[in-house]
């Protein structure tokens, strides 16, 4: 398999002339010359981008799928600022898996006066627990503002109680307050 990249594109292509799904991807430009040689163009080059994948075309089955937008539960979204990243559909469905897309929405993701131990009544299926908070581990990569509080929830994965398990559904009514926040990766001088 071999991973290319032009002006602003990863294409990923294999020996056999196949691609996988989801083979284009944007970012920074590095790719082989024809001497194999690393090559580092500056900025977009639409002229070397469609030589490149005239090059690819005769020695592979190459599919641009064009600018990335959705990957792997992470929207993107570029403007002049910078690139936004956001999780917006993974947290609906995570708040339609859970049956909470029609509780009451939360301002903070924990609250003040928490108090966590060990003792409680045990949750009889704590499958339930282990896959919220997992999909909340997983959403941190765009909600740094839910970190806290999702670590205090994985604490208890082996154990949870009722009480822990409120705990995730406080986060999950906070995350529907907040549904459309992410990170913004800022232009800067370099990008």
């Amino acid at each position: 398999m071999a991973f290319l990249r032009t002006s602003s594109r990863w294409i990923v292509v294999n020996n056999e002339g196949t691609y996988p799904d989801n083979s284009v991807h944007d970012d920074d430009s590095v790719h082989d010359d024809d001497n194999g040689n690393i090559e580092n163009p500056q900025g977009d080059n639409a002229a070397e981008i469609t030589t490149l994948k005239q090059s690819l075309q005769q020695q592979f089955a190459v599919k641009d799928l064009g600018v990335l937008k959705y990957f792997l539960g992470i929207e993107m979204a570029s403007s002049y600022k910078g690139l936004f990243l956001n999780q917006r559909k993974y947290v609906m469905d995570l708040l339609k898996d859970a049956n909470m897309s029609d509780s009451k929405p939360a301002l903070t993701p924990l609250d003040s006066k928490l108090k966590l131990d060990l003792g409680g009544t045990p949750l009889s299926d704590i499958s339930l627990y282990q896959r919220l908070v997992g999909k909340l581990i997983y959403l941190t990569i765009t909600r740094p503002d839910i970190s806290h509080s999702v670590s205090i929830a994985s604490q208890f994965m082996h154990s949870p109680t009722i009480e822990h398990l409120n705990l995730v559904k406080r986060i999950l009514r906070y995350l529907k307050e907040s549904v459309g926040r992410g990170i913004l990766m800022a232009k800067n001088d370099n990008t």
